[in-house]
């Protein structure tokens, strides 16, 4: 997080707003098609309804494909011309909708945070992610790396300690072209394929997870206490997350 740059921040925030402006793009379009009096078969309203089509397509499913691309770009070049020759009232109402949506979603985690601690800045550690995370850093060699959940984050922000990767690496990868390649070949050994089930990473993870980190010299692995864990003492467990030293696990102890 150290090297993350402005204009990287920049990008990968955009690229979360985008989900977020989806009700309003097709509040846009709804509100296009009701007041305008083309034919319903005119270019214009095909390219439009096509366009949600492709938005919803766009927001469940994770692959990418050029041929969706080209249209979702075709599409905003679109909206920006129909924005742009609104009634300057119509703007306002798009503008001010649109605002609402960023405030909402960037506000809703500080009101829940202010909500639960009083405070706007929370720097206590309340969850057993974290405290699993503060644990590693203070029983663990500094130049450690770990094997965690693929499907849960942030790992790294308490512990300062190396991981093997999570799912969501991938996006600061796209500004990496040299590493993406590595992290890619890192999810394939833990059965992460595409097009990708999010639902089924944990089994994945508890199913791979232990071989892969033998293969690749790592010491300590993480599981969720909600599967059958190794039968073997873990270093530290917490309500959620069990720690285990790769040595002291035999073959015949990972998880099914």
């Amino acid at each position: 997080a150290d090297v993350f740059t402005v204009k990287f921040l920049l990008q990968l925030q955009l690229a979360r707003c985008s989900y977020f402006l989806f009700i309003i793009l097709c509040a846009f379009i709804a509100h296009k098609i009701a007041t305008t009096n083309d034919s319903p078969k005119s270019p214009l309203i095909i390219w439009l309804l096509l366009g949600i089509v492709f938005m919803i397509e766009n927001v469940i499913d994770d692959r990418t494909l050029s041929v969706r691309m080209i249209v979702l770009v075709g599409l905003a070049l679109l909206l920006v011309y129909l924005f742009w020759r609104q009634p300057v009232h119509w703007q306002r109402v798009y503008l001010a909708g649109t605002l609402a949506a960023v405030l909402l979603v960037t506000g809703e985690k500080t009101i829940e945070r202010i909500a639960e601690t009083g405070r706007i800045f929370d720097t206590t550690l309340t969850t057993p992610w974290e405290d699993m995370q503060v644990w590693c850093a203070q029983n663990t060699p500094t130049d450690a790396q770990l094997m965690t959940p693929i499907y849960i984050e942030g790992f790294r922000s308490f512990s300062k300690r190396p991981i093997y990767g999570t799912y969501k690496d991938g996006a600061p990868h796209n500004y990496s072209r040299k590493t993406i390649f590595r992290w890619w070949v890192r999810m394939q050994a833990l059965g992460v394929s595409l097009p990708w089930n999010r639902a089924a990473f944990p089994a994945l993870y508890h199913q791979h997870a232990l071989p892969v980190a033998r293969e690749n010299n790592i010491r300590f692995i993480i599981y969720e206490k909600n599967i059958a864990l190794p039968p073997v003492a873990p270093l530290y467990e917490n309500q959620q997350f069990a720690i285990f030293e790769i040595p002291a696990l035999q073959d015949s102890s990972a998880t099914k």
